[in-house]
């Protein structure tokens, strides 16, 4: 067989190609590589596979990088209809846009992010919308299953939006014009299968009862439901629920502030996931609960700059871990196991929160503020038993 050297050069070509390719996208991946140390200010969470980073607000702007789950992200700002968030990439401090509903908002709220695409938030149209996500919806005469159904809604119906009921589970709308007019003008629906053109908790309440005031430490609940468990992990038992948009009273937090303790307004209480409330008081400034596991002092030997600890954590369990450390000293905290599931976080004993576990990485180093105990939690973030060695390096000053 002749030796064809037209086709082998475009073989060639073909390798140098594909070589050209796997180093763009490797260049991508290291751009959105964990931080070696947490960002400044409010942070979000990727929650999709892979997220495009474009040079805009909108999928016509060019992809800058890509960034991947649980990959963390410093935030910037908001468009005015919060559809896209202006994000900086912790490693390079590059900037760009992600559109919002594949990020997952640290602590706060996008509303406590400015408005940086040139223009001023407009306030809400009046009156505001719902729009019905259930495939079908009882519409009632009131705020409660007790009241008579008067009207139905399917998927997609929207309908203007009045107000609600103090704690936000359900909604007042207007009923339609083709109606009879004997029929009731307004009805209520349940908050948890409509989505709503504003926040919720900016509604006025319409049923007659008082808003508790606004001094107190509130929160109002973001995913559609939320377990509440007896303690502040996944290990302890759920002992009720709650849904979108109620308010709850935060009674504190764990000293990491990924749990708060809550008590539903009039109602029982428990411990839920921070990063699923919207608070309308910093978090930070909620006490400190002590109902955690105990801390095991991790001590260092004479002259000795590192440790090792290795633990087993059982199915959703959480361990704990105390040292101290002086201001100025650089701690590097490293968890390895077999499984992906282990989540970190680290805090002082001043409340302040150095690494959350929201934020995914078993990893962490960064200067430490403080001379003071700084506490370590290892949790598994599903239903495994998980073996793991954790490392703390702390070099002298």
């Amino acid at each position: 067989m002749l030796f064809n050297l037209s086709r082998f050069n475009r073989f060639l070509a073909l390798i140098a190609i594909g070589f050209v390719v796997f180093l763009n996208a490797e260049g991508s991946r290291a751009l959105a590589a964990p931080p070696t140390e947490s960002p400044v200010g409010p942070v979000g969470y990727v929650r999709a596979g892979q997220l495009n980073i474009r040079s805009g607000p909108g999928q016509s702007y060019g992809v800058i990088t890509t960034v991947y789950r649980n990959d963390t992200l410093g935030l910037t700002g908001h468009t005015v209809d919060n559809t896209w968030l202006r994000v900086r990439l912790p490693l390079t401090g590059q900037e760009g846009w992600a559109a919002a509903r594949f990020v997952e908002i640290g602590l706060g709220s996008i509303y406590d992010l400015p408005v940086i695409d040139g223009e001023n938030p407009s306030p809400p149209t009046s009156p505001a919308t719902i729009y019905v996500t259930a495939r079908r919806l009882n519409v009632r005469g009131g705020p409660g299953l007790n009241y008579n159904i008067i009207n139905s809604l399917q998927r997609g119906d929207t309908r203007p939006l009045i107000g609600r009921n103090r704690d936000g589970s359900w909604l007042q709308i207007q009923q339609p014009d083709t109606l009879p007019t004997f029929a009731e003008p307004t009805g209520w629906v349940l908050a948890r299968y409509v989505r709503s053109s504003v926040p919720i908790h900016t509604l006025p309440v319409t049923d007659g009862s008082s808003p508790p005031p606004v001094t107190e430490p509130i929160g109002v609940v973001i995913p559609h439901q939320l377990n509440m468990r007896s303690g502040p992990g996944l290990n302890y038992p759920i002992v009720g629920r709650v849904y979108v948009g109620q308010q709850v009273q935060l009674l504190g937090r764990t000293g990491s502030g990924d749990w708060l303790k809550v008590d539903l307004l009039g109602g029982y209480g428990g411990w839920v996931m921070a990063r699923y409330v919207e608070s309308f008081v910093p978090i930070d400034g909620l006490p400190i609960l002590n109902e955690q596991p105990v801390a095991s002092r991790i001590r260092f030997e004479p002259g000795g700059t590192s440790a090792n600890v290795a633990g087993a954590l059982v199915v959703n369990g959480m361990d704990s871990y105390v040292l101290t450390a002086l201001a100025g000293q650089t701690m590097t905290v490293k968890v390895e196991s077999g499984a992906a599931n282990v989540l970190l976080s680290i805090h002082g004993a001043d409340g302040q929160v150095l690494k959350s576990s929201g934020a995914g990485s078993a990893n962490w180093s960064g200067l430490l503020p403080a001379t003071q105990d700084y506490f370590i939690t290892i949790s598994a973030a599903s239903g495994l038993v998980v073996n793991y060695t954790l490392s703390v390096f702390i070099p002298p000053l």
